[in-house]
């Protein structure tokens, strides 16, 4: 009994792939593959369908908005260290984007406080994550940079 069984279950598989086959592009990237540019399907090329994208009014605002909070990276003179670990928070120049506003805070005080996070005084599992495995060293120049941001930025 358990043969039949097992037996039908594998011609239903196979039939239902075979379905899916003979229907056209299900191997191809389905309905996504149709949006690539040019296919060519048997000597006949697809013309790529438009992608029709709609915004919330007010949306181009509000990433303008938050692009100009946190500054453009590239234009700043900040580390890539720096860039990699603080800005996506913090800002470029430190202002605060979700994070807390850091600018004009001395490179002691910043010390103090990453050290802090990494010793697990201070609760924040987003800081410790950043901070647990960075030397030192590379924590002291980070808060010397973070310091020179009253006179720099």
């Amino acid at each position: 009994m358990k043969n039949i069984i097992v037996g039908l279950i594998t011609l239903l598989t196979v039939l239902l792939m075979g379905y899916l086959v003979s229907s056209g592009t299900t191997f191809q990237g389905g309905e996504h593959g149709k949006i690539i540019e040019d296919i060519t399907v048997e000597n006949k090329i697809i013309k790529p369908r438009t992608l029709v994208v709609t915004q919330k009014k007010g949306d181009n605002e509000k990433l303008q908005a938050l692009q100009d909070k946190a500054g453009n990276a590239n234009a700043m003179g900040v580390s890539l260290e720096y860039k990699k670990r603080c800005a996506s928070c913090h800002g470029v120049n430190g202002k605060g984007i979700i994070g807390p506003d850091i600018s004009g805070k001395s490179a002691e005080f910043i010390y103090a406080k990453l050290l802090d996070y990494k010793a697990g005084r201070l609760e924040n599992p987003v800081m410790k994550g950043l901070v647990m495995n960075l030397s030192k060293k590379t924590l002291k120049t980070l808060s010397i940079e973070i310091g020179n941001f009253k006179q720099v930025h």
